[in-house]
């Protein structure tokens, strides 16, 4: 059974609907596929302003589970099986609303996220990363790692994206901040989350999945469940680089992938 959960559609910054991504996926040869679109509960205006130009309006998450669900029943099958997510982002302002929102829908899976270091946009562009200094930018790896240790706290989601995503533009992970990544690492096996191996990165400026093969490698040794994903947002992405994840996760000596469904995570052997 070949997997990927998280991709996204015109809900938040894909480039095709729900129902063509379900179906390029199928005809890709996906057999469990998910869509994840962007849910963000802003803390602040600055936030909220910068994340309306790509995730949905948090008022119109009923409208999007409910097209999500029209796609599953028309779609699935015994050989195609379609699981419905978000993506949503972690901030310890808005955490308690985001717990009630999410508990209202049928969801198979919660993505959790931090794209902002304090209002920073970490993945936005480039730009926005060149004037700042070594200071600062390791100010903004700091502040994100710091996130993600109350993410996994949070108790509301079900596995990590793109556990390394300040390198995006090449900003890799400060070597002094190695200990603090440990310290993320393990609560994630401590709190049970799983992590994903997003594929997407192959394709931006750092050359590389998230997280890194590093990065996986001690995950394997921490026991914590892996997934493959291609955090697709067109159709023909929804199996990129899957066989250079799987190459590593073979290498690692990896078995077993987790799938989700109804909040519950199973494991399914690597393909």
């Amino acid at each position: 059974m070949l997997t990927s959960y998280h991709n996204h559609s015109t809900w938040s910054d894909g480039t095709a609907s729900i129902r063509e991504m379900a179906l390029a996926a199928r005809d890709a040869g996906i057999t469990e596929f998910g869509i994840s679109d962007h849910l963000v509960l802003a803390p602040n205006d600055v936030v909220a302003e910068n994340a309306r130009l790509w995730s949905m309006e948090p008022n119109r998450l009923a409208d999007y589970v409910q097209e999500a669900l029209e796609v599953k029943d028309e779609l699935e099958t015994r050989e195609f099986r379609f699981r419905i997510g978000v993506e949503a982002d972690y901030f310890d302002e808005t955490i308690g609303d985001l717990k009630a929102k999410l508990v209202a829908y049928p969801l198979d899976y919660v993505i959790g996220a931090c794209h902002y270091s304090g209002d920073f946009p970490i993945d936005h562009s480039a730009e926005l990363w060149e004037p700042l200094d070594t200071q600062a930018r390791h100010q903004v790896w700091e502040v994100y790692l710091r996130k993600l240790l109350g993410l996994c706290a949070a108790g509301c989601f079900d596995f990590v994206a793109h556990l390394d995503l300040p390198k995006k533009f090449g900003e890799f992970l400060p070597a002094a901040l190695a200990p603090l990544m440990e310290e993320v690492l393990r609560a994630v096996a401590k709190t049970g989350l799983s992590i994903e191996i997003n594929t997407a990165g192959w394709d931006k400026p750092c050359q590389e999945c998230y997280p890194s093969e590093a990065l996986l490698r001690r995950a394997v040794e921490l026991n914590i469940p892996l997934l493959v994903n291609a955090d697709a947002h067109a159709t023909s992405q929804t199996r990129r680089h899957f066989p250079e994840a799987y190459s590593i996760l073979k290498s690692l000596g990896v078995k077993q992938v987790c799938e989700f469904i109804k909040r519950q995570r199973q494991m399914i052997p690597v393909p």
